[in-house]
């Protein structure tokens, strides 16, 4: 199911950060430095990798920090937890601005500039019964 544009960055956001990951674990294959959780760290600090201020590959395939990626992976998941525990509290017709800014103040808002949480305050105030709410696929309901 496709999710829609009030959560598909998140989506995104979460899949980008998995392959990230998947990426590492597939270039280090043969020396086991991404095999657990406890090598990744150790070994991106013994080889300075965790203080790699890049968040995607760069043009020349240099993948940002394992470590990193996994924690602002887990952020991002805290958030998904968060929104999707709001949605399930609320009543059909409340917005989802305020759920998704409750949910973002309460997780990634916290580790965000003043500039970012700013933008953040622009979710869209959809309705949770509105058609295309969470899914906007080719099938909508009229």
């Amino acid at each position: 199911m496709a999710l829609g544009r009030l959560f598909s960055f998140m989506a995104s956001d979460v899949a980008e950060k998995t392959n990230i990951l998947l990426e590492h674990i597939e270039r280090d294959a043969s020396s086991q430095n991404y095999c657990t959780i406890n090598s990744m760290l150790n070994f991106e600090v013994r080889e300075g990798i965790v203080h790699r201020t890049i968040y995607t590959r760069s043009a020349d395939g240099t993948l940002p920090s394992g470590s990193r990626t996994l924690l602002r992976l887990h952020r991002a998941l805290q958030f998904v937890i968060r929104f999707i525990d709001g949605v399930r509290r609320s009543a059909e017709t409340d917005r989802m601005a305020p759920v998704a800014k409750a949910g973002y103040d309460g997780t990634l808002g916290q580790y965000h500039s003043w500039l970012i949480r700013q933008g953040s305050g622009e979710a869209e105030a959809v309705p949770k019964g509105s058609p295309g709410y969470l899914y906007s696929g080719p099938c909508r309901h009229a």
